[in-house]
């Protein structure tokens, strides 16, 4: 790891894996997703962050982060922060089987609820959204996909494409009267051929 990159987490297998690495910009840490290509690296998403004086964000406002390992290596990244009244956290972990990298997110609103996502700037071509929950990005022939999991019956998350950016997003009107929203989304490398 170096300066520009104090967390960061990765799951290979073979010459083929994905990275996720944090990064301190304004008042929090921004992450980068990236393919990884043998000694090769290109970033895929970069996360889309808002102001200082926004309560409601593109992205989750992560101020503090945490990577726990074992034997030397990282198991996860921790993180978490506030906007406005809201407190928020994630967890990410590697995944072997699907290769991929999975997020989850939760939200405690202080005040009234604002929009609820995980926002991206997609970095490499994207062809095409495979219906609500899932987004196919491509590189150098090997394909990747942003997809939701559920966590359990009452939430409904979708993803929202416009071919420049992705945003995994929670429709909080499904979810009245909940006092934590949580949401969990994974990139993968697509084994469809």
């Amino acid at each position: 790891m170096n300066n520009d990159e104090p967390y960061r987490l990765e799951t290979t297998c073979g010459d083929f894996g994905l990275r996720v690495s944090f990064h301190w910009t304004g008042d929090r840490f921004a992450h980068t997703v990236w393919a990884c290509f043998g000694q090769q690296a290109v970033p895929m998403l970069r996360s889309v962050e808002g102001a200082g004086d926004e309560d409601w964000p593109a992205s989750p406002p992560i101020q503090q982060v945490n990577c726990p390992n074992r034997d030397g290596q990282p198991t996860a990244i921790l993180g978490m922060g506030m906007a406005g009244r809201s407190h928020w956290s994630l967890s990410i972990e590697a995944s072997v089987d699907p290769q991929a990298l999975v997020f989850d997110v939760a939200c405690r609103p202080g005040g009234e609820l604002g929009k609820l996502a995980s926002g991206y700037q997609t970095l490499v071509s994207s062809t095409g959204q495979t219906g609500d929950d899932a987004v196919v990005l491509e590189h150098s022939r090997q394909r990747f996909q942003i997809q939701t999991i559920s966590v359990d019956t009452s939430s409904n998350t979708s993803i929202d494409w416009d071919g420049q950016s992705v945003a995994v997003r929670v429709h909080a009107n499904q979810l009245a009267g909940a006092k934590t929203f949580r949401w969990k989304y994974r990139v993968a490398i697509d084994s469809a051929e």
